[in-house]
């Protein structure tokens, strides 16, 4: 008889090997897909532990000012490699997050089998993106999204929308996931109040340590840059780049350290595409109220509607950063947990466009950035895929609100 691997030794060595690996790939990888720790979090460190400025606090910063804590933390436990104290750091946290998800409320067997089907999805989604999805700020959001999905599902509502405000406030995509706790829920004013205050709080924090209207950076900190090469945006420059064309193609932004699209009317597509991200999240919170007034699944609607956000959020951004598909194994996660039914085909989809990603960065990324042909195609197949995905789950999400049900009747 095949052993089970749903028990807490077998899972704990798993998550073990699996960060002893993404901590090798990660140092032994082309293109240094672990650069922004040594490269960028570390002089940041330093400069703030030669008395320099808690960054995004009183100096104008592109994460909002709580994501510095992380950086310091890894720094303090390992000051001449701010890079050995993340990863260190960032696995022990993993592997506390993992036994709490796996112990925590567990009421029957079923839910037991789904609460592990989830871990190791979690876990093979991490690697499927690669040593990426361990070394940047994103991946202290998804750490604390997964305590949100948790408590969701563990039905504290108003738990999830702390954790997930607190998970914005690292890194702003959470939002996709806390648009369901107020489009589709009947507690919405409670959830609404705890992520108000969670944010009140925070914002008085920063106040009481000398913060100033930097504390608000991030959110216009990025509005005047181009259109990063690997964004699904993109792919038309990219592509008249890969065909010859002589004023189009990639050069490298200095300010924002990543390399960019030129060509014709980039700058205009670069100006709407923020606001067309936000309409788009719009029109998917507008589904999900849909979906809850036809009395919809509660479970599916918030599993299909922050999959939808979470899509909206990467297929209408200017910037294609690699790490933010570490974002979408969250709204899987909660399909799992919530046992959606046919929610193996968006898991499959976004399981084969997370590879694809870590195919092209690190592995294909220097060639990508030659304009060849290959690299060029295996991108434009990443990106197709995102937008299959966020049709698919607006489809989903569409008939969620097509179908009304009655409601249960309770006593």
């Amino acid at each position: 008889m095949k052993r089970s691997l749903n028990n807490l030794p077998a899972l704990l060595s798993i998550a073990g090997l699996a960060n002893v690996f993404l901590v090798w790939q990660g140092f032994n990888s082309p293109s240094s897909p672990m650069g922004d720790l040594p490269y960028a979090y570390q002089p940041w460190f330093d400069a703030f532990i030669g008395g320099g400025p808690w960054w995004g606090l009183d100096r104008p910063w592109v994460y909002p000012f709580p994501a510095f804590l992380p950086m310091v933390l890894a720094g303090l436990f390992a000051p001449q490699n701010l890079q050995i104290g993340w990863v260190v750091l960032r696995a022990i946290a993993m592997i506390a997050i993992l036994v709490i998800l796996v112990t925590a409320r567990i009421e029957n067997e079923e839910q037991r089998a789904a609460r592990y089907r989830a871990a190791y999805l979690w876990l093979g989604f991490t690697l499927a993106l690669g040593s990426v999805a361990i070394s940047r700020i994103d991946s202290v959001s998804v750490l604390l999204a997964v305590l949100g999905a948790l408590a969701l599902v563990t039905g504290s509502q108003a738990r999830a929308a702390i954790w997930f405000t607190v998970a914005g406030w690292i890194k702003i995509w959470p939002i996709a996931l806390f648009l369901p706790l107020v489009a589709a829920s009947k507690n919405w004013k409670r959830n609404l109040l705890a992520a108000a205050a969670t944010s009140a709080a925070i914002l008085l924090v920063g106040f009481l340590l000398g913060g100033n209207s930097s504390m608000f950076s991030f959110i216009t900190g990025q509005t005047g840059r181009g259109i990063q090469f690997e964004a699904p945006l993109a792919t038309p420059w990219v592509w008249l780049g890969v065909v010859g064309a002589s004023d189009a193609g990639i050069y490298y932004n200095h300010s924002m350290m990543t390399f960019e699209v030129f060509g014709p009317l980039v700058a205009d597509v670069a100006f709407w595409a923020t606001l067309v991200q936000f309409g788009a999240l719009a029109i998917t919170g507008a589904l999900i109220l849909l979906a809850h007034r036809a009395n919809a699944n509660f479970g599916e609607i918030v599993a299909w509607g922050s999959l939808t956000g979470t899509l909206d959020l990467i297929v209408f951004n200017k910037v294609g950063s690699p790490q933010f598909i570490s974002w979408l194994v969250i709204p899987i996660m909660i399909g799992v947990l919530y046992r959606v039914p046919n929610w193996r085909l968006p898991s499959m989809l976004i399981l084969g466009i997370t590879l694809l990603t870590q195919l092209v960065y690190p592995y294909l990324y220097g060639s990508l950035l030659e304009l060849e042909d290959v690299p060029a195609s295996a991108l434009l197949l990443r990106n197709i895929g995102l937008i299959v995905a966020l049709i698919l789950a607006n489809v989903m999400l569409t008939r969620l609100g097509a179908k009304r049900k009655e409601p249960v009747a309770t006593v």
